[in-house]
């Protein structure tokens, strides 16, 4: 009897129940309710739902795709694998969904390490950096069916990065060191019909360090070292189409040092500065209308100076991260989920760890509310090295991160997390943080790795082994 009555609902009023489930309801529906299977071929239900997750939920498909421009089976498609994506990080232990994928990104006679710049989301294509001698950056593509990487560029020595997403174009400011400093901008542009192509748009010189770097939209923000620490904090902001640029002086309300610690943050195409002074955080967003974006260019004489304010969006305690004998930062990160931080925590020496502290203070809580909780053991990096990358990878939305952990110097009966790779999740309902073991496929030895990356919108995970290897391990 009940089945019938479904049969009998109009298109229209079938169409207005699903308004009111989520993606999960609708595809169990679609499973087990043949009433609803009509609605498949809808287009307008796919567009709906996807809509409405992708507020709360990165989709599993490219940065700034209209999806309103797919086919039904491109819909039906970026549905499911968002949904398994969703189901399998939710699980205790992520299983792997299909093969694990390996590509060279050098040639066996020129085996060297190479650091994961970024990977492009909701792509195949990945950026490394290899910093030990070639210092070239190079592009895979591990849907690729050739072995060679696509494009790459020699770049010199980096010292600072940022990055910055349009539709089939992932877009990476530089600053190098050399006989000068120099400011790049780079940009892989890539399409299904096309290859991806690796060229640059801008470069300049600097006449001093950069401390941090932001990229958004056609602007560059340069945050330089002070000549003394009794100078105003300063932006040297560029628009790399015009080549126009000028200082954007900042009176913060406090004493900024040059050992102090500074980096930046772009999301919502909104800059963000964050500044670490004695028990705090400090973050600031800096106002569109300072920056020399598109037409305004023409309005600002180049080279010149401006004074401005920043927007202090929040003040957050570092209370308890530094309550031990030694910590180092495997990461700290600004993110649409807030701030998060990795902490590698020491009791007596550098061999001595104490515990892996991971803490998330969520944008939506009041500044003094935070999440927290320990791992016994410490995050890696190759070798233990200093030069070596952390092995830390996040997702653009801070919804995630992963990392290695090493418990090799923890009594086993005591720790939390075997040795190998986890996934943490900062979850926001209820607010936490979340750690998952992933297993690695068995020919992928955790002393090798030597770089980690992450897709959240496909569900990879992205390894660069120290022989010359990159593998793509998908979670969904």
């Amino acid at each position: 009897m009940e089945q019938t009555l479904w049969e009998i609902i109009p298109f229209d009023v079938l169409f207005e129940i699903t308004t009111h489930l989520d993606l999960a309801d609708i595809l169990s529906f679609l499973l087990v309710c043949p009433s609803f299977r009509k609605l498949s071929a809808s287009r307008y239900l796919w567009i709906d739902v996807l809509e409405r997750t992708q507020k709360h939920r990165r989709l599993a498909c490219p940065v700034g795709l209209d999806i309103t421009t797919l086919e039904i089976d491109q819909l039906q498609r970026v549905a499911h694998l968002t949904h398994r994506v969703r189901t399998n990080w939710s699980k205790q232990s992520p299983r792997i969904f299909g093969a694990t994928k390996s590509v060279p990104y050098v040639r066996p006679s020129e085996a060297e390490p190479a650091a994961i710049l970024v990977a492009i989301q909701g792509t195949p294509l990945v950026v490394l950096y290899t910093q030990e001698n070639t210092e070239r950056l190079i592009c895979c593509d591990m849907a690729s069916t050739s072995p060679n990487p696509r494009a790459s560029m020699h770049v010199g020595t980096i010292s600072r990065r940022a990055h910055y997403d349009e539709f089939g174009r992932h877009i990476i400011a530089l600053v190098t060191r050399g006989d000068r400093i120099s400011l790049r901008v780079i940009a892989m542009t890539y399409g299904e019909r096309s290859a991806p192509e690796m060229k640059e748009l801008f470069s300049s010189y600097l006449d001093v360090p950069c401390r941090a770097l932001f990229i958004c939209r056609d602007v560059i923000g340069v945050v330089p070292f002070a000549v003394d620490d009794s100078a105003l904090f300063s932006i040297r902001a560029f628009n790399y189409n015009t080549g126009i640029s000028f200082n954007i002086f900042v009176d913060l309300g406090y004493q900024i040092y040059n050992t102090s610690y500074v980096f930046c943050s772009v999301f919502d195409d909104t800059p963000y500065v964050i500044t670490v002074e004695d028990k705090d955080y400090c973050i600031h967003k800096v106002p569109w209308e300072l920056l020399p974006h598109g037409s305004k260019t023409c309005s600002i004489e180049d080279g010149g100076s401006v004074e401005g304010n920043l927007t202090l969006v929040a003040e957050i305690s570092r209370a308890g991260v530094e309550d031990s004998f030694y910590v180092e930062t495997a990461e700290l990160r600004w993110s649409p989920r807030g701030l998060h931080g990795i902490f590698v925590q020491y009791t007596s020496s550098y061999t001595d760890t104490t515990c892996t502290l991971v803490r998330s203070w969520p944008r939506d809580l009041p500044p003094s509310s935070h999440n927290e909780m320990t791992m016994d053991g410490r995050v890696s990096s190759y070798s233990q090295s200093r030069v070596s990358p952390w092995l830390v990878g996040s997702s653009p939305s801070g919804t995630y991160s992963a990392a290695i952990i090493n418990c090799s110097e923890v009594e086993e009966t005591s720790s939390r997390v075997c040795s190998g790779l986890c996934l943490l999740e900062y979850s926001c309902d209820p607010p936490g943080v979340q750690c998952r073991q992933l297993t690695l496929p068995f020919y992928i030895d955790l002393d090798q790795i030597y770089s980690i990356a992450l897709d959240e919108r496909c569900g990879v995970i992205y390894i660069s082994h120290v022989l010359g290897h990159l593998f793509a391990i998908p979670y969904a």
